[in-house]
């Protein structure tokens, strides 16, 4: 007893079945590439987000510095970088 074969295709993949042989065919495949430039774009964001780190940094800890500080303000800093560390989270986990 035969079996059927199973080809699944990937994106962009074309097939044919040639009939009398029953024999399957690629005709044609699309190659997907990222633009250069948007990988150039990607790597530059994550630079410019270093450098926001490092600033956001520096003004955090002034303000935890600061006495004059009310235990609110501090509470809602620290809700602010929960929600920055959850979205960070998010793009490492895709």
């Amino acid at each position: 007893m035969h079996g059927i074969g199973v080809t699944i295709p990937e994106f962009g993949e074309t097939y044919e079945i040639n009939g009398i042989e029953d024999k399957i065919e690629m005709t044609h495949k699309i190659e997907r590439k990222i633009n250069k430039t948007l990988r150039t774009e990607v790597i530059g964001r994550l630079e410019k987000l270093k450098e926001e780190i490092k600033d956001m940094d520096s003004y955090v800890r002034q303000d935890i510095d600061d006495n004059n500080l009310k235990d609110a303000d501090i509470f809602r800093i620290n809700e602010k970088i929960k929600d920055l560390e959850k979205q960070i989270l998010n793009v490492i986990e895709g």
